[in-house]
């Protein structure tokens, strides 16, 4: 039964032991609980029944005060279920209040309702809390009139009366007796009225009237009557603090005033402007411009009052998943110690006396700035605390802009005169998403031998951007931006967050212009840039690695080479372009594009090979959201889809949900897998130190068996999500080291991360230790090998040395004399080592913040999905893009594997969710949910299981 506690303004008479004079009789509230069915499809809370309600200071929401039900005690610590559902842990100390008397009950099924129906009489009391407070002052006054004391369940029957008597009021045996014979409506009416005059005793009018004294160790305090001198004393302070509230809302509609002059201001620059800068850049800081800081000096204490303000919001934090963020100590500091504190305006001008809209938390700055208009409400705070910025330093910005404009400002190229002219000899393909800025990677086939169309050997190459040929100290500005901000941020609002500058990336550094023009890559600066630009007839420049595979998929070690290249600029598809070409038979021997034919058949190979050699192919369902103007447009529009559908193909609807990786994505994760398990061949020869990707296989006696393997592919034919699902929890984490090991998940004896320089430092870094030794082997064989040709150092892997091709100088810069020393100094393993632990802290939390953004979007259109459907008549149980019917699969049992705890796919969304289920679910079965509480900031949903779409 789901309790509904219904709070009446109504005028009551009582016959207690304290008769109310006319004035409490007119301000008192009768709390009556009347009982209303569950709605139709909900599930009651089971974990809540029995326990006591609880006021506790929620730190993972910025510290504000919650009210919940007490769950169990682990440790030190409660766990408590809140009116939406979600269980939090809090630490006994930060627990505030608990009403006992609900302990033990059983007619509790749902507590979401009881406790959004205590807090609506508390805030209704505390509305009326000078009254309230003094006229029971004055009721105990006029029955005893020396400072008498009443315990809280005393006060609450002489503020609210009840339409039963309290025996909670009176400590002895009828007492229990009285209490055991209430029904759960009436016990919740005293609950809600204890509740609420506990908020009035706490408030600052009831300060003023009463204050708690300790009746006894360990026992609840009961509250005095103030004397009549300290109630003057009181509410004299009380008279200093309403005028002080008037105060600090004047300056709030201030610095409102402030904030929409700034935001006038900006857009009109924006319209002078065309919405770029000179460079097609802009710091993305969030900050005032350089303009704005010549205002009037009220002006500019608003601004500081704004970043006071903005300084305490990081730390509103209701997931409770970032690192802990201490002002003046920056990001990721968890050494503890520090108390969270405040600036001096925020301090001031927050807090329950003051505005009490804005608690003195930093939810409650966080919701001023929102009210303000300075912030958005979908305002990404896990980017704020992580110290990965929002957009680029200058000194960044200056070299990129010179970058941009002319190719004199290019670094010089040490390899210049080493690399291998490879323009004309081969068609090289870059296949990514269609609006990928960065084109990192390209892949291309040689024939070695034979004709088209016949058997011949064929030579696989992976070209790379190479990236440290535009960033090629370590100790240059963009090199320290790559170590600040260690990846980049695919975030779903507003757009990808790069690495380094977009534009710098996006038209010099990467292998191909992008094809979409957009803030994040901004326009070309100058126009005679294109004529500089690698993209030209001069041709790119690439790190590459070329190689041959047996007839088995195996990787032939002897056929491995690394080579600084130049290419011609590749071919740019998108995945479902090439899925195209493959399906309509355009990458035959004999056509074009045979090489994309070729590819996919070493692929395929590769991918073989791998899982005979136990790689672990675990498919991973994932969703791509996009909330474009999520910031800028409260309300816009926010995509949530799978990236591969579901394939129902296997005895239609009711068989099948792999979510089926396209040919084209097959093509290119196996090259890039070969192309890290060639350079981790390389470095293992030849004693590089690399970070190597090593990732320990499971206990024997733990990992099914070849038997048990072949049993669960049969038992999950049709379901192989299923199967991927169960695999995973043998998977053991991957470490980054120095030196090699072997990648038991991806089935090879060494792998090294390197194809992606673009968008990863690791990647970077990598390749200064690849060029650190090119470098040092073509100084070597320099003076044997003037002409070029094959370098083998020892080992049979090696390296290809050219003469930097036929034109002279290939581009601005470019070097074709004796080669230059100290431009790539190696690291030892111990160095490296260093750096692998420097990247550690930024990379973690650029992994958090991603996550996150992604989790909260996700979480907003389920929000979203789930309001559009309930403010439609019928939509509950309809399904599709705007009904709260989702069709999911039961994965398998969620660690830990409690009985009730399952981990379900949507199906439609491509999401992995937790889902507390009826015992008995098999994996593989198909059920119908529903999303119910849903709270994007804390990342928390719960889902219901109802009836299918349109079943009765």
């Amino acid at each position: 039964m789901i309790v509904r506690v219904l709070v009446l303004f109504l005028v009551a008479q009582t016959s207690n032991a304290f008769t109310a004079p006319s004035a409490l009789q007119r301000t008192r509230r009768v709390v009556r609980v009347e009982a209303a069915k569950p709605k139709s499809g909900a599930l009651p809370i089971g974990c809540a029944q029995g326990k006591s309600l609880a006021e506790f200071q929620d730190f993972a929401s910025g510290g504000s005060i919650a009210l919940g039900v007490l769950v169990d005690k682990k440790g030190k610590s409660w766990r408590i279920v809140g009116a939406d559902g979600t269980i939090v842990s809090v630490s006994s100390s930060n627990i505030n209040y608990v009403d006992s008397s609900t302990k033990g009950w059983t007619q509790i099924l749902d507590p979401a309702p009881a406790l959004e129906e205590c807090e609506r009489v508390a805030a209704a009391t505390l509305g009326d809390a000078p009254e309230l407070a003094r006229v029971a002052w004055e009721t105990l006054l006029a029955v005893e009139k020396t400072a008498p004391i009443r315990s809280l369940p005393q006060l609450a029957e002489l503020i609210f009366g009840s339409p039963t008597p309290c025996p909670e009021s009176r400590e002895d045996d009828e007492g229990e007796a009285a209490s055991a014979s209430l029904t759960a409506a009436e016990k919740w009416a005293n609950v809600a009225a204890r509740y609420a005059t506990y908020r009035l005793l706490r408030s600052s009018a009831g300060r003023a009237y009463f204050r708690a004294v300790a009746s006894s160790a360990g026992a609840a305090p009961v509250y005095r009557a103030n004397t009549a001198a300290e109630v003057k004393e009181a509410l004299g302070g009380l008279t200093k603090a309403d005028a002080q509230r008037e105060r600090w809302k004047s300056l709030a509609q201030e610095l409102k005033d402030v904030v929409e002059e700034r935001r006038r201001r900006r857009q009109s620059r924006k319209v002078e402007s065309n919405g770029n800068s000179p460079d097609g850049f802009s710091s993305g800081d969030g900050k005032s411009a350089s303009s704005d800081q010549t205002k009037a000096t009220d002006e500019a204490a608003m601004g500081s009052a704004l970043q006071d303000l903005e300084e305490l919001a990081v730390l509103f934090d209701p997931s409770g998943t970032s690192e802990r963020y201490q002002p003046g100590k920056g990001p990721g500091n968890n050494s503890g110690g520090a108390k969270d504190k405040a600036p001096n305006f925020a301090a001031a001008m927050l807090g329950r006396d003051a505005l009490e809209a804005w608690p003195a938390t930093a939810e409650g700055a966080f919701r001023l700035l929102v009210d303000l208009g300075h912030w958005s409400q979908h305002r990404n705070l896990d980017l704020d605390r992580s110290g990965l910025g929002r957009g680029f330093p200058d000194e960044v910005l200056g070299d990129a802009s010179r970058m941009l404009a002319s190719a004199s400002a290019w670094p010089l190229d040490p390899l210049a005169g080493a690399r291998v002219d490879l323009r004309g000899k081969m068609q090289v393909y870059a296949v990514d998403s269609k609006d990928t800025f960065e084109v990192d990677d390209g892949v291309a086939a040689e024939r070695l031998d034979g004709e088209a169309g016949g058997q011949g050997r064929i030579r696989v190459w992976v070209h790379v951007s190479d990236a440290s040929r535009w960033v090629p100290d370590p100790y240059s500005p963009l090199a320290k931006q790559a170590f600040t901000r260690p990846q980049t941020l695919y975030l779903p609002c507003p757009a990808p967050l790069p690495m380094l500058p977009g534009p710098l990336v996006a038209w010099v550094m990467s292998l191909a212009p992008p094809r979409i023009v957009d803030e994040t890559t901004g326009p070309r600066a100058d126009p005679a840039f294109g004529a500089v630009s690698p993209d030209s007839s001069r041709g790119v420049p690439a790190l590459s690695v070329c190689a041959e595979l047996a007839a088995s998929g195996a990787l032939i070690p002897d056929s491995v080479k690394l080579a600084a290249t130049l290419i011609d600029p590749p071919l740019r598809l998108d995945y479902a372009e090439v899925d195209e070409m493959l399906e309509h038979g355009l990458c035959g021997p004999r056509e074009p594009d045979w090489a994309l034919g070729e590819l996919e058949t070493v692929a395929r190979r590769r991918l073989a090979w791998r899982r005979q050699h136990g790689c672990v192919v675990a498919q991973t369902p994932s969703v791509r959201v996009k909330a474009p103007h999520g910031e800028s447009d409260p309300s816009g529009p926010v995509e949530c889809e799978p990236v591969h559908g579901p394939e129902h193909g296997h005895g239609g609807h009711g068989g099948g949900g792999a979510f089926v990786s396209p040919r084209s994505e097959v093509l290119v994760t196996e090259l890039m897998v070969l192309a890290g398990e060639c350079v981790g061949l390389l470095g293992r020869t030849h004693g590089l130190a690399l970070p190597y990707r090593a990732n320990p296989a499971p206990p024997a006696a733990e990992y099914p068996s070849k038997e048990e393997l072949a049993a669960l592919d049969e038992a999950f034919r049709n379901e192989p999500l299923c199967r991927s699902a169960y695999l995973r929890k043998f998977m053991r984490r991957t470490d980054i080291k120095p030196s090699p090991g072997k990648h038991w998940s991806m089935g090879v004896e060494h792998y090294v991360q390197w194809t992606s320089p673009l968008r990863r430092q690791l990647d970077l870094a990598t390749h200064w230790q690849l060029k650190g030794w090119l470098l040092d082997e073509w100084t070597k064989s320099s003076g044997e090998n003037q002409s070029g040709g094959d370098r083998t150092p020892k080992g049979g892997a090696g390296l290809l040395f050219g003469g930097g091709g036929s034109e002279g100088p290939m581009e601005p810069g470019a070097n074709n004399g004796k080669p230059p020393r100290g431009f790539f100094t190696r690291l030892d393993k111990a160095g490296l080592a260093q750096v692998l632990a420097a990247r550690s802290g930024p990379a973690r939390r650029a992994n958090a913040v991603q996550r996150g953004a992604t989790q909260y979007w996700i979480h907003e259109h389920l929000r979203r999905r789930v309001a559009s459907a309930a403010s439609t008549e019928g939509s509950s149980s309809s399904s599709g893009a705007g009904g709260n019917n989702f069709e999911a699969l039961v994965l398998g049992p969620a660690p830990p594997s409690y009985a009730s705890d399952y981990r379900v796919l949507l199906l439609d969304l491509g999401l992995e969710l937790a889902f507390q289920g009826p015992v008995g679910l098999s994996p593989g079965a198909r059920i119908h949910l529903a999303v119910g509480a849903c709270n994007p900031r804390r990342r928390t949903l719960t889902l219901v299981q109802v009836p299918p779409s349109g079943s009765t």
